[in-house]
This record gives structure tokens, sequence and C-alpha cells, in this order.
């Protein structure tokens, strides 16, 4: 399953406040892998998901969050996730 390197995480949103730092990756959300910018907005519609990261050391764990339908997770990308658009 690809990953995607977190550039960034926007100041005070919802991965900022669950301290997702920059050089973590996301891995997948709810089970879904993530091939492009559209995946990624279609899959983190949802007000309720499961999002998958992986830290820079290797360590996996899975976050439950909850938020409003049209609340941006906050991940800035270390690409804009069309470079490999499919």
């Amino acid at each position: 399953m690809k990953k995607h390197l977190i550039k960034d995480v926007v100041e005070n949103s919802i991965a900022d406040q669950l301290e997702i730092k920059s050089g973590d990756y996301l891995v997948s959300i709810d089970g879904n892998e993530i091939k492009d910018v559209f995946d990624y907005h279609l899959f983190s519609e949802s007000s309720n998901l499961t999002v998958e990261i992986e830290d820079n050391e290797g360590e996996v764990w899975e976050i439950d969050i909850e938020k409003d339908e049209d609340e941006d997770l906050g991940f800035i990308f270390d690409n804009s996730l069309l470079d490999e658009y499919k």
C-alpha cells in the first residue's frame, strides 16, 4: 500500500490537535489506499473515519476521527498527490 509523506499540518487543524507531525505518512483512510488527490478528498469527506498514520520510525497507528463533513483534516503533503494521478 502506498503511503504519502506529510510535509506539514495546518495549525489548529484536526491533524495538529492529534499531534501528527511533519515526516509522518498517511497510509490509508478507512482502510482505503490513497492513490491521488481525488481519493483523498473522497475518503476524507465522511464525518466519522479512521486514518492510518506511520511515523518516521515505522510505528503505525490508527486514529478514529469524528468531524464535520466539510472539515479538512489539515494535512499538507510533500507533493500535490496529483503527480501520480491515474
